[in-house]
């Protein structure tokens, strides 16, 4: 089974202590970055523009190893960052993500972000239902306005797996007949049915960098599932604690969620 990773792409440009970095970033490609470390089947499908950012971006993650299958819009994504000790606040520079024709059917599709809820979306999503496994990554950091509750909504009738975090703003989303994985930072609830169990792991006193556990955990996910897709709550718990621990591991390696340094 191959999986199909879909989700918009930035060019990350960091100001901290007078110093500027730049890199290419966003969940899905720090997803796509655990499955070439998994060495799964796999591909990323995104936008970039067609500008000298878009070289730039192709060339570093060719060097990573990258499977990019990018479709071509006006001009690439820009997230500028200013962080200090101890967080980071962006500015976003994003045109709207539109799914791309699918070069054929894929068996697993994994979905993330505010950035697909749109209107134009949902006619894909419906024809993928009946073939596909579609999993969405809620990645909500701020509230949903009502036109996106609603697009949400309808894309909750075609997804079959939700993978959301304790910190997402999900509101009165019903993730009822789906199965949901939470995660915590000490484990993860899985919830399938009637069914609902949770499982705690070694929480980390100091990790070397806490960003991407959430997209290591769903790259582990993708990579179970692509191995053995059985929705039962006992396939389940046993890939979501298996999951759990491999994003615990991840951000206990420094500088692990950046591609070119």
């Amino acid at each position: 089974m191959k999986i199909t990773v879909i989700g918009s792409l930035n060019y990350d440009i960091i100001f901290k202590n007078s110093q500027i970095n730049g890199s290419p970033g966003g969940g899905c490609l720090n997803v796509s970055f655990n499955l070439t470390y998994l060495k799964a089947d796999y591909v990323f499908i995104t936008q970039l523009g067609n500008d000298q950012l878009a070289q730039i971006i192709k060339s570093q993650l060719t060097k990573a190893k990258i499977n990019l299958l990018p479709q071509q819009t006006e001009k690439t994504n820009l997230a500028v960052g200013f962080s200090d000790s101890k967080t980071t606040v962006y500015s976003f520079y994003k045109s709207e993500f539109i799914l791309p024709p699918l070069p054929r059917l894929p068996e697993i599709v994994f979905l993330s972000g505010i950035a697909i809820l749109n209107a134009q979306n949902l006619h894909l999503l419906r024809s993928l239902a009946t073939e596909t496994l579609l999993i969405f990554d809620c990645n909500f950091r701020s509230p949903l306005n009502d036109f996106q509750t609603d697009i949400m909504l309808q894309i909750l009738k075609f997804v079959k797996i939700i993978k959301k975090s304790d910190e997402d703003k999900v509101g009165n989303l019903d993730f009822s007949g789906k199965a949901v994985f939470t995660t915590f930072s000490d484990g993860v609830e899985i919830q399938f049915q009637s069914r609902k169990k949770r499982i705690f792991i070694d929480e980390i006193q100091q990790p070397a960098s806490v960003v991407g556990a959430g997209d290591a955990f769903c790259s582990f996910l993708l990579f179970r599932l692509q191995q053995d897709c059985r929705l039962t709550f006992e396939n389940l718990c046993e890939i979501g604690s298996a999951a759990s621990e491999f994003a615990r591991q991840k951000v206990m390696l420094p500088a692990s969620y950046f591609l070119v340094q």
